[in-house]
């Protein structure tokens, strides 16, 4: 039995809780062309042998594919990756599923075609430092450590940062806060061919990099279906937000206490006021307690889909086939057409907090 020569960095089973039609087909948008386009999964978000290539051995060549060694890691997560995207909470799939989602989302961040590209974006951005500072005439790029890979050194120096990085990124992940995310009603998230993307709105630097995956304040976000977000957020965002919140309430008590009987029920009424106002901090709190956020606001879902567009390499994909976001986003920002690994974000986290305030309870 032959084997695919098609080997996806996005898998067919992710792209399908994204599928368009009864067909299982996609919807797809193209940041080079800025055309879309529908699909089979089976033929986007992949490249011919991607996970192969050529070895010789006693004189003939022969094609090393490492595409079973990924189905098999496939299979581990698979299970826990199915529950949620049917709709369990990070409560019902327990520790055993949230580490599954680990390994999903480690895995997949590395595994992409931007990561590998990412290899030849550092070479590249090696030889041209090392030629501001040396003397006219020299060529960084003959030195043996700086030489062009070729397509088969790429593949292989690239297994063998997935074999490496991986289980160093599960660790990290395994000290954030795991959380779920409902797009709001009649919205969706987009997917896009390198999906589990960072940020960090608590910590932002525009000198040095914040968005190492230890880094103060980051965010680490994959979709998982048009509806669902998975989220690692870094533990001060949780701290930091309840420290502010005790502090707040705390200190309207003991000034409720100081004052006097003919001034207090004045004071009570700005005291309901400041809560109500403290409200929104409260429900992120109580978000990332459960582990699960049930409606994120319009403003964020369109910032978390910015990210998709900003980190894919070139495609992206909507269930609903809608992409005047992504269209206006390269309007605005054309060097969005490359994946941020070569250059800056796009987009800015909206001000207020990321969840729509809870329904009071009658």
């Amino acid at each position: 039995m032959s084997k695919p020569k098609n080997h996806h960095y996005v898998p067919v089973h992710v792209q399908a809780a994204f599928a368009s039609n009864e067909k299982g087909q996609v919807s797809c948008f193209d940041k080079h062309t800025k055309k879309s386009f529908i699909t089979s999964p089976t033929n986007v978000l992949s490249e011919s042998y991607f996970h192969g290539f050529p070895i010789e051995y006693e004189g003939k060549e022969f094609l090393a594919s490492y595409e079973d060694y990924f189905a098999e890691i496939e299979s581990r997560y698979q299970p826990a990756l199915k529950a949620v995207v049917e709709g369990s909470k990070l409560s019902e799939i327990g520790d055993e599923g949230i580490a599954q989602l680990i390994l999903y989302t480690a895995f997949q961040r590395i595994r992409t075609k931007a990561s590998r590209d990412q290899q030849e974006a550092i070479r590249l951005e090696f030889i041209r430092q090392i030629k501001e500072k040396t003397p006219s005439g020299f060529n960084p790029s003959e030195l043996s450590e700086l030489a062009e890979f070729s397509e088969a050194e790429t593949k292989y120096h690239h297994l063998n940062i997935i074999r490496d990085l991986v289980p160093e990124l599960m660790k990290s992940l395994a000290r954030r806060i795991p959380i779920l995310m409902e797009a709001p009603k009649n919205k969706e998230f987009y997917l896009g061919d390198n999906p589990v993307v960072l940020t960090n709105t608590k910590n932002p630097d525009g000198v040095r990099s914040t968005l190492g995956w230890d880094s103060v304040g980051i965010e680490i976000y994959v979709p998982i279906s048009p509806q669902r977000l998975l989220g690692f957020l870094c533990p001060t965002i949780y701290r930091e937000l309840r420290g502010q919140y005790e502090t707040m309430t705390k200190n309207l008590l003991k000034i409720a206490m100081s004052i006097d009987a003919d001034h207090r029920s004045h004071f009570e009424k700005h005291r309901l006021d400041v809560l109500e106002a403290l409200g929104p901090i409260r429900s992120v709190i109580d978000e990332l307690e459960d582990r699960y956020c049930p409606e994120i606001t319009p403003e964020n879902l369109d910032f978390f889909n910015s990210l998709q567009v900003s980190w894919s390499s070139r495609y992206v994909i909507a269930k609903n086939g809608d992409f005047a976001l992504a269209e206006k986003i390269l309007r605005e920002h054309p060097a969005a057409r490359h994946p941020i690994t070569q250059r800056g974000s796009v987009g800015k986290r909206p001000k207020r907090p990321f969840v729509v305030p809870r329904a009071k309870q009658k």
